[in-house]
């Protein structure tokens, strides 16, 4: 079945406009209003009713939580969320977890003398320099080699292998009828 939803705004001239889009149960629309448009619910995950929004239900069914297991179901919640296509990896209605690519990469020592201390993104690597073995890194200890992986001090780091890019926030709408 096809939803008509009426998206209002304004045209290149500022004139108030609005446009029928048709839709189908279960799309998902963007907008720019503070509440949703007549015929859609906004995807914060809400628990709702199985019987008010049967035809809802009937085409996601518990995909996004089956809410109380009989007589609700939950909607999406794109609430701070990007929304990705489905593929091999994830289907509809599968969460991605937030992530950066890792950034890592190896520093030397010039003597000594020049990396004491390694923490956060940084480790130090015990080695052998043309003064000998060189102990675990402590706070007094000098290290042959300091690494750098971000995802040491942030498990955001090396999570995924995109970033995420500038945006625009929208109010994200299921169409029910």
């Amino acid at each position: 079945m096809m939803a008509r939803v009426r998206e209002y705004g304004v045209d290149e001239t500022g004139a108030p406009s609005s446009v029928l889009l048709g839709c189908a149960i279960g799309d998902i629309i963007p907008h720019f209003g503070s509440t949703p448009p007549p015929g859609t619910l906004v995807c914060d995950g809400s628990e709702i009713s199985r019987e008010t929004y049967h035809e809802l239900y009937e085409e996601i069914g518990a995909l996004c939580g089956p809410g109380d297991g009989s007589t609700t179901f939950n909607l999406p919640d794109l609430r701070g969320r990007w929304m990705v296509g489905a593929d091999t990896e994830r289907g509809a209605g599968e969460e991605v977890a937030e992530g950066l690519p890792d950034i890592v990469g190896t520093v030397g020592w010039v003597n000594d003398n020049l990396f004491t201390v390694a923490s956060g993104a940084f480790s130090g690597v015990p080695g052998k320099n043309d003064y000998g073995v060189i102990a675990q890194p402590t706070s007094n200890t000098t290290l042959s080699r300091v690494n750098f992986n971000a995802s040491a001090s942030n498990p955001t780091y090396g999570a995924s292998n995109h970033v995420t890019p500038a945006s625009v926030a929208i109010l994200p709408c299921i169409v029910y009828e």
